[in-house]
């Protein structure tokens, strides 16, 4: 039997995306100092099968509550870490309220953007309740919830890239650029999301249209996957002639070869906590513009680190674009500002130390 404190997180699913490649890094990086266990409610995914890389057990929960009550029960777990709505609704019920697990660390990464009213007020009450600790990832979160009536004493923010180079890549650009199909010289403009509403997906065809219209020479790069997919790749047909220079490529894992295909990425959504994406571009030397919404502005400061946008503003962005081409001296210099700023005040350590900070307080308290 492992002496080390046992954390068992929950999560919705480990499909790849901000909050699973938070899991992930806190796994990896801390896996040497508490014992894992990793519960998802729906589908099983690339971060599934790198959790389990790691020799880490990962659980399926599925519309069966009593099977994960029934493993906290057992397993005895001292700290029960939860993510997103879902997670969160579940831990608290069942984790504390009913399984009695010792301290409750619930997490929010962005608003969920399905949510209403009443998902909140129940969220809210039952934090005051049953949460220890409940961590989120932007001081702008951290204001939204308080809004609505969560506990500001139970408030955690903990800002951080999600661990991005396992390895470092090694080709050249342009022969990055050949195995995607790029010409050269070409202006590559991408992005890595999760294909759903909260992501503005459903205006990518709109702004392919316009962008590629505009820009000759301009290729459009997607990396991701989800739920608009399908809708999407039924509609590129409209956009005639131009639709051989937009790409969807699936999810890019590690991303490293993607970003640096790019000469600006770009991420046009209607909510975020801190998003992880930007942070990595930023990281990779690619000059970012985004939608000026969630905790987006807390590492875009406009003309300094990268360039932000009304929420979901097209024509804004390929104004953008438009000003970066012609401003070369300005991108290299907003892109070295950027990076030093993650390096600085984003980094992945920081992150992993502040969580471990969490873990042991909690353990203290139990």
């Amino acid at each position: 039997m492992s002496s080390q404190p046992k954390v068992f997180h929950l999560i919705t699913s480990t499909h790849l995306g901000g909050t699973e490649r938070f899991l992930w890094t806190i796994l990896k990086r801390l896996r040497g100092e508490f014992e894992f266990e990793v519960g998802y409610l729906k589908e099983h995914g690339e971060i599934g099968r790198q959790i389990q890389d790691l020799g880490i057990p990962l659980r399926w929960v599925g519309g069966n509550p009593l099977r994960l009550y029934r493993w906290l029960k057992d397993g005895r777990p001292r700290i029960l870490h939860t993510y997103m709505y879902r997670g969160n609704l579940l831990g608290r019920l069942l984790g504390k309220g009913l399984a009695r697990v010792p301290a409750l660390l619930a997490s929010q990464r962005a608003m969920d953007y399905w949510a209403r009213f009443p998902h909140w007020r129940l969220s809210a009450a039952l934090s005051r309740r049953w949460d220890d600790l409940l961590l989120v990832n932007s001081e702008n979160l951290r204001g939204l919830l308080l809004k609505k009536n969560f506990p500001a004493s139970k408030l955690r923010v903990v800002r951080g890239c999600a661990e991005f180079h396992p390895a470092r890549a090694t080709s050249p650009r342009e022969t990055l650029r050949k195995a995607f199909g790029l010409p050269d010289p070409a202006y590559v403009l991408g992005s890595l999301m999760r294909l759903d509403p909260q992501k503005y997906s459903d205006r990518l065809l709109l702004l392919a249209e316009r962008a590629l219209s505009k820009f000759p020479d301009l290729y459009l790069l997607i990396a991701g996957d989800g739920p608009d997919r399908k809708k999407i790749e039924s509609g590129l047909p409209r956009l005639g002639s131009h639709a051989n220079r937009i790409r969807l490529v699936g999810w890019q894992n590690p991303a490293t070869d993607f970003l640096r295909l790019l000469d600006a990425f770009f991420l046009l959504s209607r909510d975020e906590g801190l998003p992880n994406a930007i942070m990595e571009a930023m990281q990779s030397e690619v000059v970012c513009i985004a939608s000026a919404v969630g905790g987006t502005p807390e590492i875009i400061q406009h003309g300094e680190t990268g360039y932000l946008v009304a929420d979901g503003d097209i024509e804004a962005l390929l104004e953008t674009v438009t000003h970066l081409r012609k401003n070369p001296s300005e991108v290299r210099c907003v892109v070295s500002q950027a990076k030093k700023l993650i390096e600085t005040k984003f980094s992945t350590d920081i992150m992993v130390q502040k969580v471990r900070e969490l873990y042991l307080q909690l353990l203290q308290k139990s």
